[in-house]
């Protein structure tokens, strides 16, 4: 029987990807650095709880061999913010942590490792692939290394040592990279990333939503229930052809539209957005694109089942 281990567990993606295999039948190991066990209070006797720190290799391989561990999924990360202000960290987290997660998979026969990286890793979105033709973008698109934070270099660097071993020792590895993920607890920490959160939240609190500009930006929201389906579907769909995939539904809405649907469920919801194709500042590349998940569809046969109004409620 698979046996699974979460790194990061207990996050804003990671909770759902814990009780999803729960509700499979599954006891999975969910390994949590801070100890947060918000988000999975009501499954906390279902799981198999550590706190433990991926750049810890002894302790990480010591719980991958006591659990028979057979399959893993590593959704752990510094976040944007965070890693400009603190490199190095982020690369001991994110580069040498990625290390610890595959050589322990290799010492311990672990069959697959599914990795959270990130469309972080594109940089630049540009010509058909952003406004006024939103090309969706595949997971082809050339990195433009120029535009990448530091998350996007550790997430990408992550991704290639991945793939190393994957070729070097035969261990399945697959890297995931989400459209606008949408759920609870982004706004915590995910920067500018998390305009529909913030307009739903907002409303359930009756506080208003004011954006500057971007009405006009076309984006691929995802609810998180659905990215950890992806996960999910990375974890025990036969081994597929490609290693890598954009996960998300694979059309966009403009934050005007998605803003309507926030009223729709929230007559009362005080929403206004500047006009505007982009909301980042003038020095940060426009962060709004489509993601072609044609790949994802076919290899993974991962569809997403939250429409707009369905992840408001």
């Amino acid at each position: 029987m698979n046996k699974y281990l979460l790194i990061g567990g207990t996050g804003v993606m990671g909770h759902y990807v814990a009780r999803q295999l729960v509700e499979m039948g599954n006891i999975p190991v969910v390994m949590t650095v801070s100890g947060n066990t918000t988000f999975i209070s009501d499954i906390i006797n279902e799981i198999e709880l550590i706190k433990g720190d991926i750049a810890n290799y002894e302790n990480l391989k010591n719980v991958v061999s006591k659990y028979a561990i057979t399959h893993i999924v590593h959704l752990g990360a510094i976040l944007d913010t965070e890693a400009d202000q603190n490199p190095r960290r982020a690369i001991h987290t994110g580069v040498e942590g990625m290390i610890n997660v595959m050589e322990a998979a290799r010492s311990q026969n672990v069959q697959r490792v599914v990795f959270t990286s990130s469309k972080g890793i594109y940089g630049r979105i540009q010509g058909e692939y952003w406004h006024p033709k939103y090309k969706p973008v595949p997971e082809s698109y050339p990195t433009d290394a120029n535009a990448l934070n530091m998350y996007g270099i550790v997430k990408l660097a992550a991704e290639n040592l991945g793939l190393w071993y994957q070729r070097q020792f035969g261990i399945e590895f697959i890297a995931l990279r989400f459209a606008s993920t949408v759920g609870p607890g982004k706004l915590i920490r995910h920067g500018l990333f998390v305009h529909h959160s913030n307009m739903i939240e907002n409303a359930m609190a009756n506080k208003p939503t004011h954006i500057p500009m971007g009405a006009d930006a076309v984006h691929d929201p995802i609810y998180n229930a659905d990215s950890a389906r992806g996960i999910i579907s990375a974890l025990t769909v036969p081994k597929p052809n490609s290693s890598v995939f954009n996960i998300g539904p694979g059309y966009g809405i403009t934050l005007q539209e998605f803003a309507d649907a926030v009223v729709q469920v929230h007559p009362t919801a005080d929403i206004i957005i500047g006009p505007g194709h982009s909301y980042t500042p003038s020095k940060v590349p426009p962060v709004n694109y489509i993601l072609d998940t044609s790949k994802a569809r076919n290899e993974l046969y991962f569809e997403t089942t939250y429409n707009t109004i369905d992840m408001i409620k």
